[in-house]
C-alpha cells in the first residue's frame, strides 16, 4: 500500500492533488484555532498599535515602531482589519496566509534541491506542526518574520544555484522585510556571508552582487534605523531600541532553552518539576514530542551530508542561530520592566525551517537503505498529526 502511494505521489497530478489537499488542510487547521482562541498579550500589543493607524478626515495618523520590534507587523495586521474587519479573525487572517505560504515556500524548497518525497514531506511537517499553527493564528510578528526569511532563503540559494543576480537583490529585499518583522533576521547575513566564505561559492565574495544585496538590505530596513537614531534612550514604556537587545548579551554561557523547542513536551512537565526551566510564554503551543525529535536528530543525522551544497547552508542556518542563542547570556536591565523577559524558547524558531527541509530529505533517502526504519518514522508522522490534530481540538 505505502509503496503503491509511493508510486503515485511521482505522478505530477497526484502530487498536485496531494500538496493542494495539504495547503488547505493547514489553513483550515490554522483558521480553526483563529476563530476560538482569545486574543493573547502580544496581540494586544500589536492590535493596539494597528488601531492607532488611521487615515480619518484626510490626515494620516502612523506608527513608526513596535514595542520591541520593527514596526512592519503594525500595518501587516492593519491591512488585514482593512479587508476582513476589525474582528478576530480580520486582525489574524493575513498571519494564517503568511504561515500557509511559508509551507509552500517550504515545499518549493524541497521540491527544487531534494526531491518530490521531502517537499511533500516538508509541508507535512510544517502544516501540522502545532507551534507553526499557533504563530499562524495569532496577529503578531513571528509567522511574518517566517514567511519573508523563507523567501530570503530561497531567492539567496537559487541565485548561487543558477548565477541569477537579480534573484540575490531579491534576497537581500526579503531579509530586509524578515528583519522589519523581528531583528533576529539579521542572523540570516551572517549565515550567507560564513557559507559563501567556507564553501567553494566563495567567487561570489568578489562580485559586486552580494554588497548591493547588502546595500538594498539596509535601504529597506532604513526607516527603523531611522527610529533608533533619534530614539536612543531606554524607554520604560515599552518601546526598545537596538541598543537595549544588545544590551541584554552579558557573557558567553550556556542555555537550556533552544532546547526546549525541540523538546517541549519533556521541558514542559519533567524539567519544569524540576525546577530547572520555566515556560514564561505559554499561551505559545511547542511542537509535540514526535515533531520535535525527529526535527533535532534529522538536523544532526545531516552533517554527515554537508558536502551538499544546499545542506551545507541549511546546517549553517541551523546551527549559527541555535548557537547564538545556546551560547549568549542575557541578562536583566531596567528596560526589562516594560515585560520583556530575559530569554524565551521560541527565539531559535527560524530553525524550524532547515530542520523541517534536512529531516524531510533524511527521512526520503532511508527509503531505499532501510526500509523498515523509513516505515517506523513514517508511523511516527502520522502519530505526531494525530497528536497534533487532538492538540489543536483542546487548546484554548
Amino acid at each position: 500500500m505505502m509503496l503503491g502511494l509511493d508510486r503515485a505521489l511521482r505522478d505530477d497530478s497526484c502530487r498536485n492533488i496531494f500538496i493542494f489537499f495539504v495547503i488547505v488542510v493547514a489553513f483550515a487547521l490554522r483558521l480553526f484555532m483563529a476563530s476560538r482562541v482569545p486574543l493573547i498579550h502580544d496581540e494586544d500589543q500589536w492590535i493596539g498599535l494597528a488601531d492607532q493607524c488611521s487615515m480619518a478626515q484626510g490626515q494620516f495618523k502612523l506608527v513608526f515602531h513596535g514595542y520591541q520590534h520593527p514596526v512592519l507587523p503594525v500595518y501587516l495586521i492593519k491591512l488585514s482589519t482593512v479587508f476582513f474587519g476589525d474582528n478576530l479573525l480580520g486582525y489574524r487572517i493575513l498571519n494564517i496566509c503568511a504561515g500557509v505560504l511559508t509551507i509552500w515556500m517550504v515545499y518549493l524548497m524541497a521540491l527544487r534541491w531534494f526531491g518530490v518525497q521531502a517537499a511533500l514531506l516538508s509541508a507535512v511537517f510544517l502544516a501540522f506542526n502545532e507551534y507553526h499553527i499557533g504563530i499562524s493564528a495569532f496577529a503578531i510578528e513571528k509567522s511574518f518574520y517566517l514567511l519573508f526569511a523563507s523567501i530570503t532563503l530561497y531567492y539567496f540559494y537559487k541565485a548561487i544555484d543558477e548565477n541569477d543576480p537579480k534573484r540575490m537583490v531579491l534576497a537581500g529585499v526579503y531579509a530586509g522585510l524578515s528583519f522589519l518583522c523581528k531583528e533576529i533576521a539579521f542572523l540570516l547575513l551572517i549565515v550567507f556571508f560564513i557559507y559563501l566564505l567556507f564553501s567553494e561559492r566563495r567567487d561570489w565574495l568578489k562580485k559586486k552582487t552580494p554588497y548591493v544585496a547588502l546595500l538594498v538590505f539596509f535601504v529597506v530596513i532604513s526607516p527603523d534605523i531611522y527610529w533608533n537614531l533619534v530614539n536612543t534612550a531606554p524607554d520604560h514604556d515599552g518601546f526598545v531600541n537596538y541598543a537595549d537587545h544588545l544590551k541584554r548579551v552579558s557573557q558567553l554561557g550556556f542555555s537550556v532553552y533552544p532546547f526546549a523547542f525541540y523538546f517541549f513536551g519533556l521541558f514542559n512537565t519533567f524539567l519544569t518539576d524540576l525546577g530547572i526551566w520555566r515556560n514564561d510564554s505559554p499561551e505559545y503551543p511547542g511542537l509535540n514530542s514526535i515533531w520535535g525529535a525527529l526535527c533535532f536528530l534529522g538536523v544532526i543525522f545531516s552533517v554527515y551530508d554537508r558536502k551538499h551544497d544546499f545542506k551545507k547552508l541549511l546546517l549553517y542556518v541551523f546551527f549559527v542561530i541555535f548557537g547564538v542563542v545556546t551560547f549568549l547570556k542575557w541578562k536583566p536591565s531596567p528596560v526589562f520592566e516594560a515585560g520583556l523577559v530575559k530569554v524565551e524558547w521560541y527565539w531559535c524558531s527560524l530553525t524550524l525551517i532547515p530542520a523541517v527541509l534536512l529531516t524531510s530529505d533524511k527521512i526520503s533517502q532511508i527509503k531505499n537503505k532501510w526500509p523498515v526504519l523509513y516505515y517506523i518514522v513514517v508511523l511516527l508522522v502520522l502519530a505526531a498529526i494525530a497528536k497534533s490534530c487532538i492538540f489543536l481540538w483542546g487548546w484554548k
